[in-house]
Parts: structure tokens; C-alpha cells; sequence
């Protein structure tokens, strides 16, 4: 299966100037740009997937949403699937599949958050209150923050593993700074520019700080633990944004002449401790590995989703990763995780590292709420 290219919008800022657009919306510019490069997508897609989390309030079915925003014909159809950080991850990789078993020649693929738009809820309201007050509950912490299994927010598994691993609030700081000066980098000289579709005014990352220092991380408050180490400033932050790719077979590569950057080998699924989630990454990365015969050796470069930087630092530990091969261009403590958008950003951002460095192979993961991890191989064509 080959991936001919892999797009995104900027990533905007919580309540920044991506603020007002919906999910679907967020993905215009995107589909605009692959019909405009592919005119026969327009009806000769054979479907479309978005993964897409926070779904309340945009309306049904947010991928056919977006389709048809994006000029798609109506024959093409469309759905939306929603496996949390790796929802567009899982939306590339049931592409393959669907490929695989020649169900399909041309699938756009992708995934798309507005965790600025995602509403507060009143559950019982539709029962009717006979007594008393009642309150809203934020469908961004409670469908995309909290583990119903574990009953831990995201931030509070990180504190899990941080005492599990001994990864002191020190080494988490300074990994989340490395992000913020390798992403501000990449953004200085144009590394990230033919990653990023603009949007509004909008044509690079709003989350990347040049004036960010160790002292100012050390300042920060400890966010889910008294006396914990995760804090505001060494995980991930609330994002808008969307990502888009277009995966094809040999068939409609060689019926379209199409010129593919990148093949996807293989990917796969794990499930974890729901408590211990951020070890998803290990899990994943080992099961990708045995599976194509592999060693790390093999894999010149890694995008390791920082959800936390404990959780990426806790994955180079245990697999022996150099820090050196991962995320080079910085990752999600910079840049933001739009939690539906995530897994194909850090496809793309793979695919262009490796491109750059002249790489051959590399391996995309996340970690995924509810105990689970993710990774796709990837090889460079």
C-alpha cells in the first residue's frame, strides 16, 4: 500500500485562531488541495475515513461531513472512526487493509479535531430533573482526557508511569524542552512547510515557543498529583487541527502514474494496562519488529507521540532507543495533539524526516487511551 502524500493544516492553539471552525471544516483546505492535484479523486475515491474523537454537537457522521465539504461526489462514502489518539492512525491503516483485500484502489484517509468546539453535556436532562441542581460535564475531559476503565485522567496514568520508571520531573522538563527548540528549528528554516496546507491566516504550528526555558518549566505546578512531575509544560496540549493522506495500490498508482513518497509495510494494534497506557508505545513498536524480522537497528528514524514526555522517555528506556532517532523535528509537547488529527501528523512528519535525512525505514507510534498502542513501519520510496 502506498501513501502518494500526506498533508495537514497549521496546528492551532486552544481557543486560538483555528477556534471557530468545526471538525469537518478544519479539513477544507486539505481535500481542496488533493483534488485540485488528483481531479479523479473527485469521483473515483473509493472511500473516505476520518478518525475524528471529540464527535458531540458537529452533526452525523463527521467524515461524510467533511467529504462534502471537501467536494467529494455523493457517491463516495465516508466514515468516521474514533480509536482516540490513533483514530487517524486506525483510519490509515483499515485503508491498507481494505486494499489488502482488494476492496479498494483509492482511499483518503485522515482525521480532524476541534477541541476547542467540544461541549459541555447535561446527562439526565432528556429524564427530566425533578429536584435540585445539576451539572455540566466538559466532553473534552470526559470523552477525550479521561480512561472510563481506569477511571484516571491521561495525566494521572503519566504520574503511573513516571514512579514506575524513575523518570524524575527533571528528565521529563528537559525532554519537553529539546521539543520546543527542535520544533522552533524545524520552523526557522522551512522543515515543516511542505507538511502544512494553510488555513486562515494561518500557515505554521501556534504552539512552538522560541522564549521557553528550563527555568520557566521547573516554575510550573504539577497538573494531576500533589508533589507529582507531569505538569502543563512537559505533556501535550489542546489543539484544532486535521490531516489528510491519500493511500493507493499498485494498481491505481501505475492507472493514475501516480509517484508515491512512501509504502506502508505493515501496522499494528496492542492492548495494555488501561492504568499503564503510555507503555502502549513498547508494546506496539515490539509487536511491529517480530512481525517483519526486524531489529531496531533496522529503523533510522522513530515519531513517538508525545502525549507526555514521560511516556516517550519511559518508551526510549525500555526499547533502548538513542534520542537522537526520535522526533527530530520536535513532537506533541510543541507542536499540540489534536487528538483525531495526531497519527497521520505523525506519519507525515516520519515520512518528511526521513526524506530529509535520506532514512530508509522508520516506525510511527502512539500511545492510546484505555490501555492500547499503535505503530505503522514505514519505507521511503
Amino acid at each position: 500500500m502506498y501513501l502518494i502524500e500526506v498533508k495537514r493544516t497549521p496546528i492551532g492553539k486552544f481557543l486560538g485562531t483555528l477556534s471557530h471552525l468545526s471538525a469537518p471544516q478544519l479539513t477544507q483546505p486539505l481535500f481542496a488541495h488533493f483534488l485540485a492535484k488528483y481531479p479523479f479523486l473527485k469521483t473515483q475515491t473509493d472511500e473516505v475515513i476520518m478518525g475524528n474523537v471529540l464527535s458531540a454537537g458537529i452533526g452525523m457522521n463527521p467524515a461524510r461531513i467533511a467529504a462534502s465539504l471537501g467536494g467529494l461526489s455523493y457517491q463516495v462514502p465516508s466514515y468516521t472512526l474514533n480509536q482516540v489518539c490513533a483514530s487517524s492512525m486506525s483510519a490509515v491503516i483499515q485503508a491498507c487493509r481494505s486494499i489488502r483485500a482488494a476492496a479498494a484502489h483509492l482511499i483518503l484517509a485522515g482525521g480532524m479535531e476541534s477541541m476547542s468546539q467540544a461541549p459541555h453535556l447535561l446527562h439526565g436532562v432528556r429524564q427530566g430533573i425533578k429536584y435540585g441542581s445539576i451539572s455540566l460535564v466538559d466532553s473534552l475531559a470526559h470523552d477525550g482526557l479521561y480512561c472510563s476503565l481506569s477511571h484516571l485522567s491521561m495525566g494521572g496514568t503519566a504520574e503511573i508511569v513516571a514512579q514506575k520508571y524513575k523518570i524524575s520531573r527533571n528528565a521529563q522538563d528537559n525532554y519537553a524542552l529539546r521539543s520546543h527548540r527542535l520544533a522552533v528549528q524545524a520552523q526557522k528554516h522551512g522543515l515543516l512547510a511542505q507538511e502544512i496546507i494553510p488555513l486562515l491566516s494561518l500557515a505554521t504550528d501556534e504552539g512552538p515557543r522560541p522564549n521557553t526555558s528550563i527555568k520557566k518549566l521547573r516554575f510550573l505546578k504539577p497538573a494531576f498529583k500533589t508533589n507529582g512531575t507531569v505538569t502543563a509544560g512537559n505533556a501535550s496540549s489542546l489543539n484544532d487541527g486535521a490531516s489528510l493522506t491519500l493511500v493507493a495500490s499498485k494498481t491505481a498508482v501505475n492507472r493514475y502514474d501516480l509517484k508515491p513518497q512512501a509504502k506502508i509495510i505493515d501496522g499494528v494494534f496492542v492492548g495494555v494496562r488501561p492504568e499503564l497506557m503510555g507503555l502502549g508505545p513498547i508494546a506496539a513498536i515490539q509487536s511491529i519488529l517480530k512481525r517483519n524480522a526486524l531489529s531496531l537497528k533496522d529503523i533510522d528514524v522513530f515519531e513517538i507521540n508525545e502525549a507526555f514526555a514521560v511516556q516517550v522517555l519511559t518508551v526510549m528506556q525500555v526499547l533502548k532507543i538513542p534520542q537522537s532517532r526520535v522526533n527530530r523535528h520536535g513532537g506533541a509537547i510543541a507542536l499540540g495533539h489534536p487528538l483525531g488529527m495526531s497519527g497521520v501528523r505523525i506519519i507525515g512528519s516520519l515520512i518528511n524526516v526521513l526524506r530529509q535525512t535520506g532514512g530508509r525505514c522508520g516506525i510511527a507510534s502512539l500511545c492510546i487511551g484505555g490501555g492500547q498502542g499503535a505503530a505503522v513501519l514505514i519505507e521511503i520510496l
